[in-house]
This record gives C-alpha cells, sequence and structure tokens, in this order.
C-alpha cells in the first residue's frame, strides 16, 4: 500500500491539475480572508469554492486512473481491492492536509488580526479543528464517488450535485428547525354570564365594558358581558420533540450543517459573545461516525467493482 501511495504522491506532484487546484484554493482562502477582515462577518459564500476545487479535484485525478488504465493495471500486478482503496483514501486524506494548509495560511495572515481582537482562542481553535474534519468527510465523499464511478466527467457531476443538495438540506433543515412555534396572535370575544354584582352596576348604568341582555320564554333577563382575550396562532410547521432533536442531529452529521453553526457561532463574536447553545464537542466524533459510514459503504461497493 505504502508503494501505490508513494507512486501516486509522485504523480500529483507532476500534475498540472493538482497545482492548479492548489493555486486556487490558496487564492480562495486570501479572498475568504479579506471578506472576514473587512466585513467582520463569516459568509460562508465565499468558502463554497473550495469544495467545489475539492470535488473537481478528486472526481478529475481518480477519474484519470480508470481513463488510462491504471487501474486495471494495480490489478493485473496482484494488489488487492483492499490495498488500492485503502491507499487511495489515505492518499486523499493526505492530500486534503495540503490543500487545508493552503487555504488556512493565507486565511489566518489575512484574518487572523480581525479575529483575535473579537473571538476567544479557544473557540477559533475548536472551530478550526472541526472545519478540518468537515473537510476530510467531504474528501471522502468525493472520493468514493470517484472511486465507484469509472467514468470522470459522471463522477464530477454526481459529486457536484451531492454537494449542492447537502448543503440546500443543511440549509432546509436549519430553516425549519428556526420556526417559532407561534405565528401571532388573535382577539377572541366570548360572552359570559354576568355575576348579581355585574348585573347591579349593568343596570344602574356603571358597568365598564360591553355587555348585553336576553329574555327567555318565561321572560326572565340575563345579562351577558363580552369578554376579549388574545389567543396565540399555532404556526403549523413548528417541529416539536421528538423530530425537532432528530432534525437538529441529522444537520449536524451533514458537513455543511457544522459548517453553518460555526460560520454563525464565529460571526456573533464579532458583535457579542455568544450565547448559542452548539454542542461543538460533539462535531469531530460526528465526522468520525460520518467517515466510518461512508469508507465502510465505499469498501463494500469497490469490492463487488469489476476492475478488468
Amino acid at each position: 500500500m505504502l508503494n501505490i501511495i508513494r507512486a501516486e504522491l509522485f504523480r500529483s506532484k507532476k500534475s498540472k491539475l493538482f497545482w492548479l487546484i492548489l493555486t486556487a484554493i490558496f487564492i480562495n482562502g486570501g479572498v475568504y480572508g479579506m471578506s472576514v477582515a473587512t466585513s467582520e462577518v463569516f459568509d460562508d459564500i465565499f468558502i463554497m469554492p473550495l469544495f467545489i476545487l475539492l470535488a473537481a479535484y478528486f472526481s478529475l485525478m481518480i477519474g484519470r486512473e480508470y481513463a488510462d488504465g491504471t487501474m486495471r493495471n494495480k490489478i493485473i500486478a496482484g494488489k488487492t481491492k483492499a490495498t488500492i482503496y485503502f491507499a487511495q483514501i489515505t492518499l486523499s486524506l493526505m492530500t486534503s492536509m495540503i490543500f487545508i494548509g493552503a487555504f488556512f495560511i493565507p486565511f489566518i495572515v489575512i484574518a487572523s488580526t480581525t479575529m483575535a481582537a473579537n473571538i476567544p482562542l479557544a473557540v477559533i481553535l475548536s472551530s478550526s479543528a472541526g472545519f478540518v474534519m468537515s473537510i476530510f468527510v467531504w474528501s471522502i465523499l468525493f472520493t468514493v464517488v470517484s472511486i465507484l464511478i469509472s467514468s470522470r466527467e459522471i463522477a464530477a457531476i454526481i459529486n457536484f450535485i451531492l454537494f449542492f443538495a447537502i448543503m440546500i438540506s443543511a440549509y432546509q433543515i436549519n430553516h425549519s428547525l428556526g420556526q417559532q412555534e407561534y405565528i401571532g396572535t388573535y382577539n377572541t370575544e366570548t360572552p359570559v354570564q354576568m355575576s348579581p354584582e355585574e348585573v347591579k352596576l349593568a343596570v344602574e348604568g356603571m358597568f365598564e365594558g360591553s355587555h348585553y341582555s336576553e329574555h327567555n320564554d318565561e321572560g326572565v333577563i340575563t345579562y351577558f358581558k363580552i369578554v376579549e382575550s388574545d389567543e396565540e396562532v399555532l404556526n403549523p410547521r413548528y417541529i416539536d420533540e421528538p423530530f425537532s432533536t432528530i432534525l437538529q442531529t441529522i444537520e449536524y452529521l451533514l458537513p455543511y450543517g457544522q459548517l453553518n453553526a460555526y460560520l454563525s457561532t464565529l460571526t456573533s463574536y464579532m458583535y457579542a459573545a455568544s450565547e448559542e447553545d452548539v454542542p461543538f464537542h460533539l462535531f469531530p466524533l460526528y465526522s468520525l461516525c460520518m467517515l466510518a459510514v461512508l469508507i465502510a459503504i465505499g469498501f463494500i461497493a469497490f469490492r463487488k467493482k469489476d476492475l478488468r
């Protein structure tokens, strides 16, 4: 497996695509740093190119191995599918670390002063560590798709679709969980029979408020007062327990859901101390679970794939 990793690293160093993507990610990190330094807002629109570049790189690089017969030659040379698969997973994680460094170096250089003046160091470090873990999830997701689909064009399209689907799902879940239980109030008027004291005041013309009287068939007069009250209107889109907890967990399992939580919290620190109860300490665990699931699913499917 080490021989495969060394060979692929050498190929990457010689690849124009690798250096092109690395340069683009470096520029992306600088642009994002300038955005944070000038606006004091962690806007995800300036970080989206990073994920798109990752999807493009893994789709094209792994797809090239199918196109030029490298993947098939590894099998002919006696390499097992397990060796090929886990070598590629390891290589993807190593490549991700290089790309993460290329993104963070210009970002930290440009935005560090602004961040240090407003955000506690512990929050910066925990957010950075969680962000790195979420990048690993994206990289493995794109890698698994690219390993299982021989066509690099189709793999790239599917990876782009997955990225935007996960992003939109994270936004939709966050929007649904942010719905208030009540969306307003409406006024109701209820007739209530008056007490003898209230009837006396009404007869004397001293009762404050609306009232009316009714006669029955026997001529008995009954006095009623109008009681006004405000009733809250329930929001039909409000999600109650236990579904809200389930959806919240799903949101934090999604790498883009974690990203939104990090960026929202970091932005809040720019203006006031954050009081959001976000379980950041669980995010790396969620990412590890996602990594394990993706790697396992990919391995099971790859073992059944015909590489000859």
